[in-house]
């Protein structure tokens, strides 16, 4: 009986030992090393893509103009827009010649030219807070926040050589709305479209259309809460239906603002300007 026991204790317990302990091991570490490439890939990839972005935006990043002494212009609040020549135009707020603002051209390659300072009221704007729109007549259109006949922002238009004409002067009637602080965008009608902080009859902003000559008609005026939005805070976008879109800072049901839609062939106080609930 002994002897068949240190059989199985030869023959057997060495057995199992060499072919099931070894192969577990191997399936282990096997397992082990998928699991580790599988968690840390992902890892290793990120951080190598990191790298790579953190690379190439200091290399893709230039400035190409910082603004300087009066004459130039000085603190753009808004961005650029391409024109047919192929350089990029723009205004600031403050500085040129009369410290009210300038309109300015910019190279591709940095090179800056101050085309227009504006020199404020009676008979010109002042401080754009807003940026340019290339109009389908290759001229530039914008509005300026303060200057004007009344001191209550202006609608103007410049070409590429620095002509500017004063096109507009808001605060012409006591319904009429004043300063307008965002860009304007051009409808499928040709005409302008934009939005004044301010004004209109219940002094909560409007939404106004001009055309490229300067006439202007005040399309709506906000009425506010709780029905309505007031004091826009942005410009218009023109969808595919044709409709006008935008939205008011505050005003509406919970005083926290809208987003509202005008029909194009809204006139002056259409009751077609909606807030949704």
């Amino acid at each position: 009986m002994g002897k068949i026991e240190g059989q199985r204790s030869a023959s057997v317990s060495p057995a199992i030992g060499l072919q099931t302990h070894p192969a577990r091991t191997t399936t282990v570490h096997k397992q082990k090393k998928v699991i580790m490439k599988t968690l840390y890939a992902p890892l290793v990839s990120i951080l190598v893509l990191t790298g790579q972005n953190f690379h190439a935006s200091a290399q893709l990043v230039t400035n190409l103009y910082s603004f300087g002494n009066r004459p130039d212009g000085g603190y753009p609040r808004a961005g650029l827009v391409q024109g047919n020549d192929g350089n990029f135009y723009g205004t600031t707020y403050s500085r040129g010649t009369s410290n009210l603002g300038t309109v300015f051209r910019i190279s591709p390659g940095g090179s800056e030219t101050n085309l227009y300072s504006f020199v404020g009221s009676p008979n010109d704007g002042q401080n754009p807070s807003a940026g340019l729109v290339l109009g389908s007549d290759g001229n530039f259109y914008g509005t300026t926040y303060h200057g004007g006949t009344y001191n209550s922002g202006t609608v103007f238009r410049i070409n590429f050589s620095g002509s500017e004409t004063n096109l507009y002067s808001f605060g012409s009637s006591p319904t009429d709305g004043t300063q307008p602080p965002y860009g304007l965008m051009q409808g499928n009608d040709g005409n302008f479209y934009g939005t004044t902080y301010t004004g209109g009859t219940s002094n909560l902003g409007t939404v106004f259309r001009i055309s490229p000559d300067g006439g202007e008609t005040n399309l709506y005026s906000f009425v506010g809460s709780p029905n309505d939005g007031q004091n826009p805070s942005s410009g218009l976008v023109q969808g595919r239906d044709g409709n006008y879109y935008g939205t008011t800072g505050v005003g509406g049901t919970s005083n926290l603002g809208t987003v509202f839609r005008m029909s194009p062939r809204s006139e002056e106080h259409t009751s077609e300007l909606q807030s949704p609930c």
